[in-house]
């Protein structure tokens, strides 16, 4: 949760899960046409609000409530 929707590099289709096997680090398809969209943002309801949420997009586009988590290693 957050200010923004997170942008992540895993490829998005929508029915991925339900047919997953291995939970302990599921990296999505090896292609596809949209990112995925992790969280929420300021801008959405309630419902969207949530670590679990997960949603695609076209990765050329720009939106004002996406953005992406920058971390370094000490």
């Amino acid at each position: 949760e957050g200010n923004v929707f997170e942008s992540v590099a895993d490829w998005y289709q929508k029915n991925y899960y339900s047919t997953e096997k291995d939970w302990r680090e599921p990296q999505g398809p090896t292609t596809g046409y949209q990112r995925v969209l992790r969280g929420g943002s300021w801008y959405d309801d309630t419902v969207y609000l949530s670590v679990s949420i997960r949603l695609g997009y076209e990765a050329d586009k720009s939106f004002y409530d996406v953005g992406f988590r920058c971390v370094m290693e000490p």
